[in-house]
């Protein structure tokens, strides 16, 4: 009689991840105390299950990354607000307590960041790149810290130096090179609507800031993955938009980033004003929406397979230009193009049919089965995204 076969190496794997998410969900307090004590290999596979790519591994650990989002979720909130008298309005007042909680969080997780950061392992940096970008939309204080500690700011521009030397790999939808530049762009993206990573990366300031826009500004025009493109384009438009924000800020008082002109040079490369932004942002919107068809049996719009395939481009393009939206120069631009406005529309139409749109991107509001969310966060960040920045933009050209 044939002995059993031992379940894959992956599986077991993935069934203590599984079992590790479970443990944070429901009993986040110890989790808040056992979390820091994870080992370095430990917190990289919680790092991973946060990448963002639409390949079958990804596909099949849907429910995985779900749940990392829950229990990221769970960890913060016991850390922020720790009383069991469920009081978060009056914790949240207390800036000390807060700032106590920001520096708790982030010295659960540095460590194993910087390791990654200053080390060569492309998975890995990856890895972490995807974790900060789920941080800073979790807690963006805590990943605010650990991205503006000293020399971090260095181990990304060697990581975009080494994204350049990656060679091709065969056999793969992405090569490393282009996964790469995608995880650093989406996390730059992220930091860039932080007032203090902006700082940082001003280069009027810091020369390595001035460096990574650079380099932003050369993959958001050179790129050949249309979501690297839009990423980086997304990361310029704030970090362009917020340095306004805080130039005002400063003028009123409001301690913010050290004064800027406001839209000025911000790389060396040919993406350095809102237009110029507009119009590659317009780009990706139109080559990555394939509009809707009249049907040759109905006569009604038949909906493209290109836009469900295309579904974070879009997302992030469209976000980007609700963003340069509320330049007069820009509003009157886009009122003047068809082919960009049916896009928009069209865009729009097909993430109504793809899933229902959300109010909110709250993991606690997942469906769930067995404590494990069945719905992916994805789906709901990306209606979140894209619905209102469609909102954005028609509002303004309002």
């Amino acid at each position: 009689m044939s002995q059993p076969k031992a379940p894959p190496k992956n599986e077991n794997k993935g069934k203590e991840l599984e079992a590790l998410l479970l443990s944070i969900q429901r009993d986040p307090k110890s989790a808040a105390a056992a979390l820091p004590k994870l080992s370095k290999d430990e917190l990289l596979s919680l790092f991973a299950l946060f990448i963002d790519t639409d390949d079958e591994t990804s596909s099949k650990n849907s429910n995985l990354r779900s749940s990392a989002y829950l229990a990221l979720s769970s960890f913060v909130g016991t850390v922020r607000h720790p009383s069991s008298t469920n009081e978060p309005e009056v914790q949240n007042v207390d800036p000390e307590r807060q700032n106590e909680a920001t520096v708790t969080l982030a010295r659960a997780f540095y460590p194993t960041v910087e390791d990654v950061l200053r080390g060569s392992n492309v998975s890995h940096i990856i890895a972490t790149s995807a974790f900060l970008s789920a941080l800073f939309q979790v807690d963006a204080p805590s990943a605010s810290l650990i991205f503006t500690r000293e020399g971090n700011l260095e181990c990304i521009l060697d990581a975009t130096d080494l994204a350049q030397e990656i060679g091709r790999a065969t056999g793969k939808r992405q090569d490393g090179r282009e996964q790469l530049e995608l995880a650093l762009a989406v996390l730059l993206s992220h930091a860039t609507g932080q007032t203090e990573c902006r700082k940082l990366l001003d280069g009027e300031t810091s020369s390595l800031g001035g460096k990574v826009m650079s380099w932003l500004g050369r993959i958001a025009e050179a790129s050949k993955d249309s979501r690297v493109k839009a990423s980086a384009a997304l990361a310029l438009v704030k970090f362009m938009q917020g340095r306004i924000q805080d130039t005002e800020n400063a003028q009123s008082g409001i301690p913010a980033a050290a004064e800027t002109s406001g839209i000025t040079e911000i790389t060396n490369s040919g993406v350095s004003s809102v237009d110029g932004l507009a119009a590659l942002l317009e780009s990706i919107i139109i080559t990555s929406t394939a509009t809707t068809e009249p049907s040759s049996t109905t006569g009604a719009p038949s909906p493209s397979p290109a836009v469900a395939t295309n579904h974070k481009i879009v997302r992030e393009a469209v976000e980007g230009l609700a963003y340069l939206s509320v330049h007069p120069s820009i509003r009157e631009y886009i009122t003047s193009q068809p082919k960009l406005l049916k896009a928009l529309f069209a865009a729009g139409l097909q993430s109504t049919k793809k899933t229902k749109p959300s109010t909110s991107i709250s993991s606690s509001r997942l469906s769930e089965k067995d404590g494990i969310p069945i719905t992916s966060p994805d789906d709901h960040r990306l209606n979140i995204g894209l619905h209102y920045g469609l909102a954005l933009t028609l509002a303004n050209l309002c």
